[in-house]
């Protein structure tokens, strides 16, 4: 990622206070000390810290809703916790090419996920923001 600008800094604290909002546990200087935040980019890996921790991302995505990701011709979904599977070193993503099943991950895992493969991944939660209808 290149020059981290003010939209970046917006998206962040506004997906912070979201997160906050829903339990996520960040101490409020994160948003009225300034020092604290010109120093999640200095090297960057501090807000990456942030923003690519599962506690964030389920309190951002939340855990509550989940959704299908490959739909076979089979019945009912999967119900398939990404992070405990891969902890138990299956992989479930991998069973899908020879299973006809689809899974249902919750929102908050596949859009980690997605955020990993973003380029941008404050940009993929601006993406977020936008569709929540926060700008």
């Amino acid at each position: 990622m290149s020059t981290i600008t003010q939209q970046h800094r917006d998206t962040l604290t506004k997906a912070v206070s979201i997160a906050k909002h829903n339990g996520f546990d960040i101490d409020d200087s994160f948003f009225t000390d300034i020092d604290t935040e010109n120093s999640l980019f200095d090297g960057m890996n501090p807000y990456y810290n942030i923003i690519f921790s599962h506690e964030f991302a389920r309190a951002f995505w939340t855990e509550e809703v989940s959704m299908d990701v490959y739909v076979g011709e089979n019945e009912d979904p999967w119900e398939v916790d990404l992070v405990e599977t891969l902890a138990s070193g299956n992989h479930p993503i991998a069973a899908l090419a020879v299973s006809d099943r689809s899974l249902k991950i919750p929102m908050w895992q596949y859009n980690l996920a997605q955020m990993v493969l973003s380029e941008d991944p404050l940009m993929y939660i601006k993406s977020t923001l936008s569709e929540m209808g926060v700008d």
